[in-house]
């Protein structure tokens, strides 16, 4: 077994180097976004400036600091090139694939190495397109993605049984030593990309826990023969059940949100008040109110579109793996029918 296990370990480590690693400098650095975030990272080593990013000598405050450190970091170990200055994503990409592994994996029931769920799991994260792309281009999407899959996966395990990962009420109060390990993580996103590295995650862990909860419920909703009307009525109940304020909080107590949120403000914070001092608060006014609640509001730099966007995004972004989508569709209809 743990031949198999160290086989598929060496199986996932080809594939990622392969993917994220090989070729990874020879193509030049294009876009609009690339040679800007390596140019500001130049200038902050230049003046050996590890808090203001800048471009052309203007102040950048479109993204935060987290890849200029990684590319820097990059420039002062093996020179400035189209390798080093995408180095940074290729390594997050690196930690993400590993995280989903070990998250399948524990959820799965294995508690050593690598199973048979995590290495699909994160094979298929390792080549779907878009995360590809993420992870061989020099911004921070790939950092971002690393540190939020990174605190996803220490709360989840934080708090589920490991023998019985799946089963309903096996999720229980998060250990105190993982669950701030992965709001540090999350500390770190919001450093890659702002807030979003703390409120998409920790939406989508007290979400999971109060699904988890309540996972008899949903078995029964999706499996038990019923009329529309009936579906839809079970449905909105177990929206209830699974989302109501009382749930809500228990996630928040069982998660430790509220001493785990001042401990990714901890780790975030500190950088942001450092930039505002050194900046006169511009870089604070630029990024949150423009490049986050602008962006919220309406289309920037050309990045508009109808609703349909989003599924044709996510379609074309986990390429390969999305031509699955019309076989499980088939499949589902069918066993819905013959479950009637």
């Amino acid at each position: 077994m743990a031949q198999v296990s160290y086989s598929r370990l060496a199986l996932l480590v080809l594939i990622v180097l392969s993917v994220f690693f090989v070729e990874l400098g020879a193509a030049r650095l294009w876009d609009r976004d690339e040679p800007r975030n390596a140019r500001a990272s130049h200038e902050m080593l230049a003046r050996g400036d590890w808090i203001v990013p800048t471009f052309n000598g203007s102040l950048r405050d479109h993204k935060p600091i987290l890849l200029y450190w990684g590319q820097m970091l990059s420039y002062l170990t093996l020179g400035e090139s189209e390798f080093t200055a995408r180095l940074p994503s290729a390594l997050c990409a690196l930690l993400t694939v590993g995280a989903t592994a070990v998250l399948a994996s524990r959820l799965s029931g294995k508690r050593r190495g690598i199973s048979h769920e995590g290495f699909w799991a994160a094979g298929a994260m390792a080549t779907c397109s878009l995360f590809v792309m993420a992870g061989r281009a020099a911004t921070p999407d790939s950092c971002l993605i690393a540190f939020s899959t990174l605190g996803i996966a220490a709360l989840v395990l934080s708090t589920v049984t490991p023998a019985h990962p799946y089963s309903s009420g096996a999720v229980g109060r998060g250990r105190w030593l993982p669950a701030m390990w992965g709001y540090t993580m999350l500390g770190l996103a919001m450093l890659a990309k702002g807030p979003v590295g703390l409120v998409l995650p920790l939406a989508v862990v007290h979400l999971w826990w109060m699904i988890c909860r309540h996972l008899q419920s949903v078995e029964l909703v999706c499996e038990r023969p019923q009329t529309l009307g009936q579906r839809l009525s079970a449905g909105l109940l177990l929206v209830w059940r699974i989302g109501n304020p009382l749930q809500c909080w228990r996630a928040i107590v069982a998660l430790r949100t509220i001493p785990g949120v001042l401990l990714s403000l901890l780790a975030a914070v500190p950088w942001y008040a450092a930039v505002g001092l050194e900046t006169n608060g511009e870089f604070l006014r630029g990024f949150f109110l423009e490049h986050n609640v602008g962006r919220a509001m309406g289309a920037m730099e050309g990045h508009d579109g109808s609703l349909l966007f989003y599924p044709a995004a996510l379609l074309i972004g986990t390429f390969p793996w999305s031509l699955w989508l019309i076989p499980l569709v088939m499949w589902g209809r069918q066993a819905s029918r013959e479950s009637v």
